[in-house]
């Protein structure tokens, strides 16, 4: 199993260093070939309302197709969206214990689906983009004619490559914007590959369906279910103290008297008189 630091890195990449910036990107290009189309195209205030522009010898009124644009902006909000949800939910799941097997299942979902609906609604975007593009890529510019601002600007690139300059900048940031959708797709996939991973080291298919398998989060491997009932007493770290037997304190036998025996008085012991000190004991005096 990598370290705790690798497993998070690992968990969050799809989501924040991939999905994230390549959604914000797809709004910052857009803007871009926005800002392109509209600072050389000119408004016709009184009559339609409609935008052209003027080149020596025609006059084209521009028709604007706005539904890739704004599916564009769609999967863009979206993939920021969910990144930031399934960004907490890849964090709820950076570590592995058993005490939040059912609500990190519940974050394991939620950023599956999440993460489906982005690669679905990436990919479908996409494919229905690059079909109308393959479909309008060899028309001819006319007025009164609805093309998206991708036909139109590399359109206007071809035709007029001189007078109109802009126009080749302006089609490859609006290419760029829907070939975006390509890393956004596969971000979401990596994410769900990630949410996979994170299961299989909680058991798979059986804890991810179930909440039954072998959980990894343990230091061995337990089956998952109510904890398990210790027969044996826990391991003793230090040895215990040995018991020493204590010894009783002797108590003091009483000897009772033989019958028949009546103490006497009591006699004080007698006195010693002593005569005159001895021939040894006379003090000299000199």
């Amino acid at each position: 199993m990598p370290s705790y630091t690798l497993r998070v890195a690992l968990l969050l990449a799809p989501t924040v260093a991939l999905q994230l910036p390549f959604s914000v990107l797809i709004v910052i290009l857009e803007r871009i070939t926005r800002s392109l189309f509209l600072s050389h195209t000119t408004r016709d205030y009184f009559r339609s309302g409609a935008r052209g522009f003027t080149v020596p010898g025609n006059d084209l009124t521009i028709d604007d197709d706005n539904a890739p644009t704004l599916a564009f902006l769609g999967v863009s909000v979206l993939g920021v969206l969910l990144s930031c949800f399934c960004a907490a939910g890849m964090w709820e799941l950076r570590r592995v214990d058993g005490i939040r097997g059912a609500g990190q299942r519940v974050w394991c979902w939620s950023v599956l689906a999440m993460q489906a609906v982005v690669l679905g609604v990436s990919v479908g975007v996409l494919g229905w983009t690059s079909a109308l593009q393959a479909a309008q890529e060899d028309v001819k510019l006319g007025s009164g004619k609805e093309y998206t601002r991708e036909t139109w600007v590399c359109g206007i690139g071809k035709l007029y490559t001189e007078e109109q300059d802009w126009a080749g900048s302006a089609c490859g940031t609006a290419k760029a914007t829907r070939f975006m959708l390509i890393p956004v797709a596969i971000s979401a996939l990596l994410a769900m590959v990630a949410v996979w991973f994170a299961a299989k080291q909680r058991g798979g298919t059986s804890w991810l369906f179930r909440g039954q398998g072998h959980y990894g989060g343990f230091q061995s491997v337990y089956e998952m279910g109510p904890p398990p009932q210790y027969q044996h007493a826990p391991p003793q770290f230090y040895p215990t103290q040995q018991a020493y037997p204590q010894q009783p304190w002797p108590q003091p036998v009483y000897v009772a008297p033989p019958q028949g025996f009546q103490p006497g008085p009591y006699q004080p012991p007698p006195q010693v008189q002593k005569s005159g000190p001895a021939v040894g004991e006379q003090s000299i005096f000199r």
